[in-house]
């Protein structure tokens, strides 16, 4: 990819802006390994058609985003939180799969009924979502913060099915990424995220951890994008790789191209390069901005609660980091010897 180098300085760059520091792997937790596996093994794996080597990198993967992320969440609950995780990238992997696509459109409407979902895999994801409405106990707001994005995931799956779909009938560009569709990008990522879901987690480390919720609401947009568009940032290399192009910052660019935006482009075009470099900058504001809110901006009454909760947003922001830099999916070998000699 010729740009490489360019992307690569723009990350250095909002690492380091950022105040990243690097979270080494940390030793197995049989508290929350072994439970995993166990269900990995017995209880996922009979849903799929997987083999015993594509079992053990879905469940090394997922696990992995618990471990690096969430230092400070009880193996209880990273069990809840890692079993939808495998079953996302299970899922959002196996999308030309007409009858699951078809089962997925029906799961909504049978979930909101109290219907059994009649597809093993989906009759394991609803399980897993009512696992994470008990998780967070009476917080009503919390709750459904922790619950929907999963299901908005299922939903954006088919929309982004559908739109490629209506991509490839002809060479015509789609109207959901001209100019009148500029939002369109980003709120297709927010459906397919699940950037809420993992904020709320981030918030919950324990079944007892008290949520001063209308203290650090504030900080939850925040939370959400970064989540969301990290992802973006440290994807995009193996994507460009791989030839995707519909993904955020691909569409970001259309749509920002079709306003006429001044880039470094050829006589002021606007480019991939350019939308990369506007997302790093956003994300270092993003993070900016969660750190000032988690640190009591504009709180009066701060406890030692609240300074846990701080922690665990730090913790999560630098351990979400190096998940990405350390799994080998993202190719980001270079980076991470650039940013820590590892």
């Amino acid at each position: 990819m010729a740009a490489s180098a360019s992307y690569t300085t723009y990350i250095q760059q909002l690492l380091r802006d950022m105040g990243y520091r690097h979270v080494p792997r940390s030793e197995p937790d049989a508290r929350f390994w072994d439970p995993y596996h166990d269900w990995m093994v017995n209880t996922l794996g009979p849903t799929l058609t997987y083999d015993s080597k594509q079992l053990a990198k879905l469940e090394v993967h997922a696990g992995g985003i618990m471990d690096f992320a969430y230092p400070f969440m009880d193996p209880s609950l990273k069990l809840i939180y890692v079993k939808l995780t495998a079953m996302v990238i299970v899922i959002d992997g196996a999308m030309d799969d007409e009858e699951l696509c078809a089962q997925i459109a029906m799961f909504t409407g049978r979930f909101y009924r109290g219907e059994p979902q009649p597809n093993g895999l989906l009759a394991l994801f609803q399980q897993s979502c009512l696992e994470v409405s008990d998780m967070f106990g009476d917080g009503t707001i919390l709750r459904n913060m922790g619950v929907l994005p999963w299901i908005n995931f299922l939903d954006a799956s088919l929309m982004e099915k559908e739109i490629l779909r209506d991509l490839i009938k002809g060479p015509r560009e789609a109207s959901h990424v001209d100019a009148s569709g500029l939002k369109f990008p980003h709120y297709l990522r927010s459906k397919s995220g699940i950037g809420e879901a993992y904020a709320a987690a981030i918030l919950k480390a324990n079944p007892e951890q008290n949520i001063p919720l209308l203290k650090f609401c504030r900080a939850i947009p925040d939370m959400r994008f970064y989540i969301d568009v990290m992802n973006d940032v440290l994807s995009f290399h193996k994507e460009e790789l791989e030839g995707e192009t519909y993904n955020l910052i691909h569409l970001h660019t259309r749509s920002l191209s079709a306003t006429g935006a001044r880039g470094t482009g050829t006589d002021g075009a606007w480019t991939v390069l350019d939308t990369f470099k506007l997302l790093c900058d956003e994300l270092r504001d993003a993070a900016e901005g969660c750190e000032r809110k988690m640190q009591g901006e504009g709180v009066t009454d701060l406890d030692d609660g609240d300074v846990e909760l701080a922690m665990q947003w730090r913790g999560f922001r630098d351990g979400y980091v190096s998940w990405h830099l350390d799994c080998s999916r993202y190719k980001l070998e270079a980076v991470r010897m650039m940013v820590h000699g590892l």
